[in-house]
């Protein structure tokens, strides 16, 4: 029997990190544990973004976040948490020699 565990966090707007693992991994508990860990400490701070979002402008138009029509507090602000997010996601597998690629825009 083989158990194998993915990774996987995407963003639209910044790009994704995708990685997998056998379950017999030494670090396998570890890892699983903290990339969820990471993830969850940090998803609360994306509330910030709301005094800075708008659904539509002057217009009635849709501003559309992954067309970049945010303002540029947003779309500055939403990049420092993406940042962070990720950042920690590849320490995370970096440090228990976890493989994975990446795609950022």
């Amino acid at each position: 029997m083989k158990a194998e565990f993915n990774f996987r966090a995407s963003s639209t707007t910044y790009g994704q990190i995708v990685g997998h693992t056998s379950i017999e991994h030494p670090n396998a508990e570890l890892v699983i544990k903290e990339f969820l860990e990471i993830i969850d400490n940090n998803f609360s701070d994306y509330a910030s973004l709301k005094e800075h979002y708008k659904a539509k402008d002057k217009l009635g138009e849709r501003l559309y976040e992954d067309e970049g029509k945010q303002s540029r507090t947003y779309n500055r602000e939403r990049n420092k948490l993406h940042k962070t997010l990720f950042d920690g996601l590849e320490d995370c597998l970096n440090k228990t020699n976890i493989k994975y690629k990446t795609a950022f825009h």
